[in-house]
């Protein structure tokens, strides 16, 4: 990314904001203390294309270190924080399969199509 927004002031190019996706622990700070220093890095405003709790190890959902409990606290957390930050124009949570190892346990919709206490939460706060 800098060799890339080195290339774009070189060229005398346009950039309008950068995109993330962060798929850390269900830590908010963490993910805000990551926004704060691409912000810095870039100074352009910042869309979150993808995000949720990852477990990149896990084998199964059931085996997800991320329980959904969690990862609904963090949801609830995090979402009010991001709201206020200015330089945050845009942000979407991952829709995982709730079958997904490593994401299960962030799904917003059931397989039947019915939201997810996750899901709610999100529709309710974002």
């Amino acid at each position: 990314m800098l060799a890339f927004m080195d290339g774009v002031k070189k060229n005398q190019l346009r950039v309008d904001f950068v995109c993330v996706h962060s798929y850390g622990g269900p830590n908010p700070d963490a993910l805000i203390k990551r926004l704060e220093n691409v912000h810095k890095l870039f100074q352009r405003p910042i869309w979150i294309t993808e995000f949720g709790c990852g477990d990149w190890e896990a084998k199964s959902a059931q085996e997800n270190k991320h329980r959904p409990e969690t990862v609904l606290r963090f949801m609830e957390k995090v979402l009010p924080m991001l709201e206020k930050l200015d330089y945050l124009e845009r942000y979407a949570w991952f829709p995982a399969s709730t079958t997904s190892a490593s994401l299960g346990t962030s799904a917003l919709f059931q397989e039947n199509g019915e939201l997810t206490r996750l899901g709610q939460c999100y529709r309710d706060l974002s």
